[in-house]
């Protein structure tokens, strides 16, 4: 069954794969020096099962684990793709890969990871796409390291005893009229930047740490979906851009006014007590978030 390329690549063409394709991922999924650090053995009945995940992944999702190919030949020789995979207890958009043993070592897997993870970059809005597999599985490390993603964490596992998880960041902003990156926010809970609850817990444990609130605040107060003009704002910033029919007040013919400027001092304020009691990340995060707006508003 001939079907088009969703992706190509210099060497390269990934298309969504079928039941035709059986005999030749049976020969990746059923290598037992391939799947070493899969929690288990792959059989018929399982490489069947894992085509029709992904085929059923594609009408569902509109991606899944895609058929590797060869552009020479058209020769099926693993897969590689996006899928939604539970890692450490939430869903994230994971690229995952696998590449037939006598097809390893040719840079196979990084050129498809890579071309997936650009595909992924302009077609879902995702904020960060992740790998994880058993923390003994070196050589899925290196290949997630070599597309530019870096550590996050390891966690106990039942499945693979310690589980290691890669992720890359998408660079993005999303800002409010005043210049905060929402993206960037620790509060923002809108599509796609939704947050665990331990998440926004440890949000609110910040607020009062910086002196944003004098108590911890439950999960609900604490979240956030973006300023709205019956939101109280000292500056009165949404109100004043919804008022003149603008986004932003960088698009405002009187920016910058007096009002903004005084926002952007009084914001500077709080940042020498973040830098204090804040962790390096925490300070990095809430540096973007709030603390490059006027940076923000003249990009």
């Amino acid at each position: 069954m001939e079907q088009k390329a969703i992706i190509e690549t210099d060497r390269l063409f990934l298309r969504e794969m079928n039941m035709d394709d059986f005999s030749a991922l049976y020969q990746v999924l059923t290598d037992s020096d391939i799947m070493q650090h899969y929690p288990y053995a792959f059989d018929e009945e399982r490489v069947r099962n894992w085509i029709e995940r992904n085929m059923k992944r594609y009408r569902e999702n509109g991606f899944g684990l895609w058929a590797v190919c060869l552009k020479d030949t058209g020769e099926m020789i693993g897969d590689c793709g996006l899928t939604l995979q539970n890692i450490d207890g939430v869903i994230l958009p994971e690229i995952g890969y696998h590449i037939r043993a006598n097809c390893q070592r040719q840079g196979y897997a990084k050129e498809a990871a890579n071309a997936v993870l650009n595909w992924a970059f302009k077609n879902t809005d995702y904020p960060a796409f992740y790998s994880y597999c058993k923390y003994t599985n070196i050589a899925s490390i290196k290949t997630a390291e070599a597309i530019g993603m870096h550590f996050e964490k390891e966690y106990p596992d039942p499945v693979n005893e310690i589980t290691h998880v890669s992720v890359i960041m998408r660079d993005v902003k999303v800002l409010a009229a005043c210049g905060n990156d929402c993206a960037s926010c620790p509060r923002y809970i809108a599509h796609p930047y939704e947050k665990t609850e331990e998440e926004l817990h440890h949000t609110a444990e910040l607020w009062l740490k910086i002196g944003y609130r004098d108590h911890v605040v439950n999960n609900d107060e604490i979240s956030c979906t973006g300023c709205k003009p019956e939101n109280w704002c000292r500056y009165h910033v949404v109100k004043c851009c919804e008022k003149r029919g603008i986004k932003t007040c960088a698009e405002c013919a009187e920016y910058p006014c007096a009002n903004i400027k005084e926002c952007f001092e009084v914001t500077k304020l709080f940042e020498p007590m973040c830098k204090k009691v804040c962790t390096e990340e925490e300070y990095k995060q809430l540096k973007k978030a709030f603390f490059e707006k006027e940076k923000n508003l003249t990009l």
